[in-house]
């Protein structure tokens, strides 16, 4: 077997650090602060969970909210072969609550039916429709 040695040289990047030199330490936190946030692993943040604790976002109580499922009434009740997806947020203007979402029916194919009409997916051929209600619920 020949082997060969390769040499590889990789330019030193100036990104306010001094050249060829590694990037600074990133700041320690609490422990209590990366077990609110579930990280197991310090030295394996992602960009946005550091940029989240370097500012603090884990501090208000809009990070740690509980959900309740209810079943569906009004517009949103379920409907066999509906699919509905992609809602915005919920708006209120002049005492009514709206919200927009995509909408599909029909059945669902799959690939390989060479027939462009046919949905490949539930989401495919949708269309936008809004909800509305006056107390949020119905």
């Amino acid at each position: 077997m020949n082997t060969k040695k390769i040499h590889l040289i990789i330019p030193c990047l100036f990104i306010g650090w001094t050249a060829c030199s590694p990037p600074p330490s990133p700041p320690e936190y609490p422990d209590e602060m990366y077990e609110r946030n579930a990280i197991m692993n310090k030295d394996k943040l992602s960009t946005a969970s550091k940029r989240a604790l370097e500012r603090n976002y884990d501090q208000g109580p809009e990070w740690y909210t509980e959900f309740e499922t209810q079943e569906l009434q009004g517009d949103f009740a379920y409907e066999e072969g509906v699919t509905r997806r992609d809602p915005s947020s919920v708006i209120r203007a002049d005492g009514a609550y709206y919200v927009y979402y995509s909408r599909a029916t029909g059945k669902t194919y799959g690939f390989g039916t060479g027939d462009p009409e046919k949905k490949v997916f539930p989401w495919d051929k949708t269309e936008i429709w809004y909800a509305t209600s006056t107390d949020g619920w119905v």
